[in-house]
């Protein structure tokens, strides 16, 4: 119930005027026997005055056996203290984050970053200000007709990269397929399971991300003439001047903060990022835009030995 959409309501009833979460305990997996299922205890009351603190504490990284002893030297103030596992925050400090997930680690900075009236993206119906439109793409009914290996189709002249997000689209997303598309998707709109959307933004440069990775630094860059997958969404700035700092920004630790202030799943959706703040003045810091392209160009230079990437100019061992 900390992070998930479908309690919203709850948590809004604990860190608002009906009550409060005066104390709880993430412990995490291994708690119930033979259940795979993440547990927490907490103690709330109800009724709410002033600004109520809630005190949380980290255990769902300690081993099962280990739990209750950890929990025992925390709240009796004899922890090693080599790692922060016990959190005091101001419950109105949630409200600042969309859905108000419960994540209590990260720093009160950050969260106070999501007051910023400006998103990335906005989602219809919502107020506020944007700097880009995050999109979804394509679903071709049939990937085993439509799409091919871009060294299988050197003399079609209807096909297109395409991107589908991939394992790791960092800087500089591997794009190896191709798609077969002509006369605005004829061919594919009659199947069933196609999805033509978005299709105004294809061909249009912008920033692609892995939806599911452990870690952070998942946005690159793809340059125009690529047509865009359902699983590889895509950020199309509006002032496309601005496209590179927002990859310089997206990829920053900062922001990985503020993605895991929404969610500590691997699954960054179109709907986080679109409500992920941006600051204005980021974008009078011509030094990241700069950074941006110099990452940019390296990994292209490492991927010319690669005989999968459509960068590939040789074997490393080839004289140059």
């Amino acid at each position: 119930f900390m992070f998930k959409r479908s309690f919203e309501k709850f948590r809004k009833d604990f860190i608002g005027e009906k009550g409060a979460f005066d104390f709880l305990a993430e412990f995490g997996l291994g708690i119930l026997d033979n259940a795979t299922v993440r547990t927490v205890g907490t103690v709330v009351r109800s009724g709410a005055s002033g600004n109520p603190e809630g005190t949380f504490i980290r255990l769902y990284d300690i081993d099962a056996k280990n739990k209750e002893l950890t929990f025992s030297q925390i709240c009796s103030g004899s922890a090693d203290g080599q790692i922060q596992r016990e959190y005091r925050v101001p419950l109105s400090e949630f409200e600042y984050i969309p859905w108000q997930p419960l994540n209590y680690a990260i720093p009160d900075e950050l969260r106070k970053l999501h007051q910023s009236d400006t998103k990335i993206g906005i989602e219809l119906g919502e107020d506020g200000k944007r700097v880009a439109d995050v999109a979804t793409g394509l679903s071709t009914g049939d990937n085993s007709r439509f799409l091919r290996k871009h060294w299988e189709t050197p003399d079609i002249s209807y096909t297109y990269p395409y991107a589908k997000g991939g394992s790791d689209a960092w800087i500089l997303p591997h794009v190896d397929y191709e798609v077969l598309y002509r006369a605005d998707g004829r061919e594919m709109r009659p199947l069933p399971g196609s999805v033509l959307r978005n299709t105004q933004y294809f061909g249009r440069a912008g920033l692609t991300w892995t939806k599911v990775k452990s870690t952070g630094r998942r946005f690159g860059y793809l340059p125009e003439g690529n047509i865009f997958d359902h699983v590889g969404s895509m950020v199309f700035p509006e002032d496309e001047s601005n496209l590179w700092t927002l990859l310089a920004v997206l990829n920053s630790d900062v922001y990985h903060g503020l993605f895991l202030s929404m969610t500590p799943d691997r699954e960054w959706t179109p709907g986080i990022v679109n409500r992920i703040p941006w600051k204005k003045e980021l974008e009078e810091r011509p030094e990241l835009k700069a950074i941006a392209k110099e990452q940019y160009t390296e990994t292209i230079k490492g991927q010319t030995t690669d005989p999968t990437s459509p960068y590939y100019i040789g074997p490393e061992l080839l004289p140059r």
